[in-house]
């Protein structure tokens, strides 16, 4: 969450075949995939970033970047 800059929601099953599920209830018991998942996921917690940490990441960051250009 700190290096993307977003808060992350962790599902509180996070498996590709609970994912299958949710697409395949699509036009069976749901209209959209945005209505399939706002009812069958469930989220267990959400991660924030942390600001200070965020910005010392993205200081060497610019700083890997700038190396990189003359290497």
């Amino acid at each position: 969450a700190t290096v993307l800059g977003k808060k992350l929601h962790v599902p509180k099953y996070p498996y590709s075949a609970f994912g299958a599920a949710v697409m395949a209830s699509v036009g069976v018991y749901y209209d959209s995939l945005a209505q399939a998942t706002e009812n069958m996921v469930k989220i267990e917690r959400t991660v924030t970033p942390y600001i200070d940490f965020q910005r010392e990441y993205n200081r060497l960051y610019l700083e890997f970047k700038d190396k990189c250009r003359y290497a």
